[in-house]
């Protein structure tokens, strides 16, 4: 409503005077739907107010903009009020009724670094302290893809199991949760949020991922791959029994101990490499290594040795291997191609005694040399 006010002489009821300049006055409506939730005050908001009073108790009022209030002392009992306010008028205005609850103390998420998630199934690794007056609580999991999930625990569970199976960082946060049939408590605001990040597998590099010496299965092979984002280390594993870690972030395992030198006949064995992440939260985060199921995995075929060695003159004769890229006759002091089973010795042996042995040439790759024959014993006069 708008006023003005001119001066009346008290006579005859004369005005007297000019007219004062125009007043607007407002009612502002009071304050309602007073609620809190997940720990922050918040109310409905009052047409033509620009701000409110809030009184905590007995504490001096502060001026908040907006319709909400995130700064409650938490496990505490609390008695609020709040005034709307207008700059843009002269207004009239009343608090609120008083509305009082207890604002339940927020968790603080740990983390069980002893519990590996490597197999992709769920352990206990996020844990927390008792919070009083609890009736639950509640987990809000964000994946890497942004999908939410809201998980529930009792008033006397004090950890919970997810088994973080997506590669990329996930958001976990939690609160105490009050007994919704009892208005005088509420729920705690949200927890620190804490940071859980799947590492993904290692990859191929686009050149060289296996290398191996094609003539020496004694000299093994090396795998290279691409290094993952997060990574600290990496673990190789031999037909799943884990056989290597790297000291550092390198993307590389040479291995030497492929196959036992008993073995004669053709095989293969499966290797896989896994990306390792700390395990341990720091600063809110935690890396967690990647899924076994989802290692890079390669095969390394062995060849078979070759059989019936003899020599007939200077020939040294051999049967034939299967995928063999060639043969490497060893006399002991060299090692000496050969593209067929039969190999002239009078150009390499020299005068005097010598052990000649063959083995399959692998393909500088992911097929390894063969162990060798067993030495026949020469003599070559001079």
């Amino acid at each position: 409503f708008v006023v003005e006010i001119q001066a009346k002489s008290s006579s005859n009821n004369v005005l007297t005077g000019e007219k004062s300049e125009q007043k607007e006055f407002i009612f502002l409506d009071p304050v309602t739907n007073v609620r809190v939730d997940d720990g922050v005050l918040m109310w409905d908001e009052v047409e033509l107010a620009t701000s409110y009073l809030l009184k905590i108790g007995n504490a001096t009022p502060k001026t908040v903009t907006g319709t909400s209030y995130d700064k409650l002392q938490r496990g505490a009992s609390l008695t609020v009020s709040i005034m709307p306010v207008s700059d843009n008028a002269v207004y009239f205005s009343n608090w609120s009724q008083p509305a009082s609850f207890y604002l339940l103390e927020a968790p603080v998420i740990q983390w069980n670094s002893s519990l590996e998630l490597d197999d992709g199934s769920a352990k206990n690794n996020i844990f927390w302290d008792a919070i009083d007056n609890a009736h639950g609580y509640s987990l809000r999991i964000v994946a890497p893809n942004g999908d939410e999930t809201i998980e529930t625990a009792g008033a006397t569970d004090r950890q919970f199991a997810y088994d973080f199976l997506e590669v990329g960082t996930y958001t976990v946060e939690l609160k105490a949760t009050a007994d919704p049939d009892d208005s005088t408590f509420c729920d705690s605001p949200y927890s620190k949020e804490i940071k859980v990040t799947r590492l993904a597998s290692p990859t191929q590099v686009s050149s060289g991922f296996i290398t191996s010496n094609p003539q020496e299965l004694s000299k093994g092979f090396t795998v290279t791959f691409e290094k993952v984002a997060k990574a600290t280390s990496y673990r190789l594993y031999k037909e799943e029994t884990m056989v290597a870690d790297t000291t550092s972030s390198t993307s590389q395992f040479k291995v030497t101990d492929v196959a036992e030198a008993g073995v004669t006949s053709e095989k293969a064995y499966n290797y896989s490499v896994q990306a390792l992440g700390s395990g341990v939260m720091q600063n809110n985060a935690v890396v967690l290594n990647s899924l076994k199921s989802k290692s890079l995995s390669f095969d390394i075929t062995v060849l078979a040795t070759p059989q019936e060695t003899t020599i007939e003159g200077f020939n040294f004769k051999f049967s034939a291997v299967e995928k063999a890229n060639g043969y490497a006759v060893s006399t002991g002091s060299a090692l000496n191609d050969s593209n067929s089973t039969t190999y002239n010795l009078g150009v390499v042996l020299p005068a005097g005694n010598a052990e000649v042995k063959v083995c399959a040439k692998g393909n500088g790759s992911n097929v390894l040399a063969s162990n060798f024959t067993a030495p026949i014993n020469v003599t070559r006069l001079a």
